[in-house]
């Protein structure tokens, strides 16, 4: 009995205790449920708080990034640096290309004059003229900037200066200071011509006339279809370097200010590459290619009206053969007089480093010039490319040709070496070339 009333004791303390434990426990419970669900409350929105703030950092991110590349033109962009038929910067995307370069072109002229009976001998650079070209934000948008410095004085002027953009493969639009496009042997370039010089035919009645001008040009091109075109509207004639007034005033050099100008130009594939058209030797023609072509350039110069018309062909084979023939006609109303002009150059590469050639031009004026009507010129000479089988091309080769006028020459032609004159004339001429 002792034994059960110590028991039963026992239980009732036990239970007593757990009971006096549970009351004193069940507030507190409560009250850390309720500290709990306030501390989530705070930890939500102190998140909240975080990541609206995250958010407006990023944005803010986002427009800093995109100002520093739009102010640094690409500069997160790797560019490449390095020479590829000329030396170039560029971006890896192509939209930017910087190409710098330099034409050097130094000649010895020994010129015989038998109606002074004299010989004028001496050096000239013929052409020193720095460069830029390449495109801007776009592969389509090409720009050319050329720099000429003046044979006698050396004074620095703007030759070129424009900018093209391509619409497609076939069409574009040209806008600025450019050569007045119309005549073959002209657009041609300086570097890439046959002899020491253009011809006569060039310097009195085409190309070397006209010039540069000023305005916009738009043309088809496309190296598959077999015909380019090209339609300029401009200043006329010469206009280079010039403002929107008809004339310079007083102070006018001697020549002439156009009032405004048309010049076109439609040439014609019959078979072969677009490529060998853009040079008159046969260094490197590729495979045979005949192209023909005909140009108008029309100035209005007040009652002074010039209207120059030419039509000319080329043909290259891959043997090495060239040849080139133009016929030149103009009509000057400045003196009302009609003149023309005719001829043609063949040349031969007799191994990658030599070739020899010959040309034959023929002039006629109206109204004499020192007494003489027409005028010949006849010409033979070489070319030779330095490098290894001639593999510097143009870039760097050595020229020299003999040229002879039986009636002399129609003024005074000194970017060709010719003086004015009507008895015969001889002329030697000597260039060394180098293209950058």
């Amino acid at each position: 009995m002792r034994s059960a009333w110590i028991l039963a004791a026992a239980v009732s303390a036990t239970l007593t205790s757990f009971g006096m434990a549970a009351d004193t426990t069940a507030p507190d419970t409560a009250a850390m449920k309720a500290q709990i669900e306030l501390l989530q409350q705070q930890i939500t929105k102190i998140e909240a708080q975080q990541a609206a703030q995250a958010q407006v950092q990023a944005s803010q991110a986002a427009v800093a990034a995109d100002a520093a590349k739009q102010s640094q033109l690409l500069q997160t962009a790797p560019f490449t640096a390095g020479y590829n038929n000329g030396f170039k910067i560029q971006s890896t995307d192509g939209n930017f290309v910087m190409q710098p370069g330099l034409v050097f072109q130094f000649r010895n002229i020994a010129n015989y004059n038998s109606t002074t009976d004299d010989v004028q001998d001496g050096f000239e650079f013929r052409r020193l003229r720095p460069r830029l070209d390449g495109t801007a934000f776009d592969k389509n948008l090409a720009y050319s900037i050329v720099l000429d410095t003046g044979r006698n004085v050396g004074t620095i002027s703007l030759l070129d200066a424009w900018v093209k953009y391509s619409f497609d493969k076939e069409w574009s639009v040209k806008l600025g200071q450019f050569r007045n496009s119309w005549v073959h042997e002209g657009d041609v370039a300086d570097t890439k011509q046959l002899a020491v010089e253009r011809s006569l035919i060039d310097a009195a009645l085409g190309g070397g006339v006209t010039d540069r001008t000023q305005g916009i040009e738009v043309g088809y091109a496309s190296q598959e279809a077999p015909f380019k075109a090209a339609l300029s509207f401009n200043d006329g004639e010469n206009s280079k370097n010039t403002d929107f007034r008809d004339s310079d005033g007083p102070d006018a050099t001697s020549r002439i200010d156009s009032n405004f100008g048309v010049s076109g130009r439609f040439e014609y594939k019959f078979f072969g590459n677009w490529d060998t058209y853009k040079d008159l030797t046969g260094k490197n023609t590729k495979e045979d290619t005949l192209i023909a072509g005909a140009g108008v350039s029309f100035s209005q110069n007040g009652d002074a009206d010039v209207t120059r018309a030419v039509v000319d062909a080329q043909y290259s084979r891959a043997d090495g053969w060239s040849a080139f023939a133009q016929g030149l006609y103009v009509y000057n109303g400045i003196d009302d007089s009609s003149n023309f002009g005719i001829g043609g150059q063949v040349g031969y590469l007799i191994n990658p480093k030599v070739e020899v050639f010959g040309r034959y031009s023929y002039l006629n004026f109206e109204n004499d010039i020192n007494g003489q009507d027409s005028f010949h010129e006849i010409t033979a000479g070489a070319n030779y490319y330095f490098g290894p089988d001639g593999a510097y091309n143009h870039n760097v080769k050595f020229t020299v040709d003999l040229n002879y006028l039986p009636t002399g020459s129609p003024g005074n032609q000194t970017g060709v070496g010719y003086l004015a004159g009507d008895d015969d004339q001889v002329v030697l001429r000597a260039q060394f070339q180098l293209v950058l």
